[in-house]
């Protein structure tokens, strides 16, 4: 159910829009993998997205049958204004001749009437995918790698890059410190890619393409210039996407089990973090109104998406709930938690621990005795009482 909901989300994301698909023909060498491919481009294709595979390193002259030999769905023609017969007659695998551009203009072609087209090159796939990519300027660009996503020196992934720190790692010796040396040719032809339109690229695996796609944990590397975090109130044609987060949360067991009408709240009073301005990556509610007669608020329901943990999500949304109670007047904020590395998390943030009895009665009117017993609570000051 969680994973269909992420997956869901995820196809909505990518309907309409064009993503490119760069891959060796030496990787998906077994039927298996092969499978997974298609597998992931036939959901794609179902869910109204269009797709360009570049398939690289193939040497093969019988281009008719790279379709039969991925397993991929028959395609589904569509009607464009303006097609010659030749051109609505034409196949959707093509074989890579000229340059980039000329590919481009080729694939178009393909695209106007069918969801999908496939290149077919002898060069590798890293530079026919990033160098057609570019010339599309396409929604997002996945490259599969044998080694899949980056890993630091010390063997953690990498699981996302943002333009500052793409660029740092370009820097003279900066990929080698890292113990990205050898993946140094890769990284910066998707630091081209982005700088000429593309809008983000993932770098992983055959056999994770769908939780990098398809999940908010991730299974390899995203890339995206955008290198801000934008912190909002939530609107209307956010709360789907949220309600689906917290469901997470709380089977994961790191929120508490919250009914409808909690949950709207929660929705109502609630921040989200997005990372490039499209990627959720945490939410938090301020909740004021219970609370007006004490100066104060609670802090509830933040949690992050994992993929960005390390971005330091939690305490940037944090931060900026400070700041708005003080700018609200209030005169201080607090959070209750069951979760042992949650409360470490606010003691992180500035906050002391105080007696749950401390806190405004309005707490506590609906809350299960319980699991009273087994919260902590915390508080921070925002402005002089």
């Amino acid at each position: 159910m969680r994973a269909a909901s992420e997956k869901d989300f995820y196809l909505e994301e990518f309907r309409a829009r064009t993503l490119l698909v760069g891959v060796d023909r030496e990787q998906i060498s077994t039927a298996p993998r092969r499978r997974r491919l298609s597998a992931v481009l036939t959901d794609l294709l179902a869910g109204g997205a269009r797709v360009v595979l570049v398939l690289g390193s193939d040497r093969s002259t019988d281009v008719a049958a790279v379709r039969a030999w991925l397993g991929l769905p028959m395609p589904r023609r569509r009607k464009a204004a303006g097609l010659t017969t030749e051109r609505r007659r034409r196949g959707d695998v093509l074989r890579w001749k000229g340059g980039a551009l000329e590919m481009a203009q080729a694939a178009w072609s393909v695209l106007r009437a069918r969801p999908l087209c496939v290149v077919v090159g002898r060069q590798q796939a890293l530079e026919l995918a990033t160098g057609l990519a570019g010339a599309l300027r396409v929604h997002k660009l996945i490259l599969l790698n044998p080694e899949g996503g980056l890993k630091d020196r010390s063997g953690n992934p990498v699981s996302y890059l943002d333009g500052e720190r793409l660029s740092v790692l370009l820097r003279g010796g900066a990929a080698e410190f890292q113990g990205l040396g050898a993946r140094r040719e890769g990284i910066a032809a998707i630091a081209r890619a982005l700088d000429v339109g593309v809008a983000s690229a993932n770098l992983c695996k055959v056999e994770d393409l769908a939780p990098e796609l398809f999940t908010y944990t991730g299974a390899g590397t995203f890339f995206s210039l955008d290198d801000h975090c934008q912190i909002r109130r939530l609107c209307v044609d956010d709360f789907p996407e949220v309600e689906r987060l917290l469901l997470r949360g709380q089977e994961e067991g790191l929120l508490k089990s919250r009914s409808a009408e909690e949950v709207g709240e929660i929705l109502l009073d609630g921040y989200g973090a997005w990372i490039g301005g499209r990627h959720l990556a945490g939410v938090a509610a301020l909740h004021r109104a219970p609370y007006a007669a004490w100066r104060t608020a609670e802090i509830s329901g933040l949690y992050g998406i994992t993929r960005f943990q390390g971005e330091g999500v939690g305490q940037r949304l944090v931060r900026f709930l400070v700041a708005e109670a003080r700018r609200e007047g209030l005169v201080d904020l607090f959070a209750v938690t069951t979760v042992e590395h949650a409360a470490d998390f606010f003691l992180r943030c500035g906050f002391e621990e105080t007696v749950v009895d401390a806190l405004p009665p309005p707490k506590w009117a609906r809350y299960e005795e319980t699991r009273r017993a087994r919260v902590r609570a915390f508080r921070v000051q925002v402005a002089a009482p």
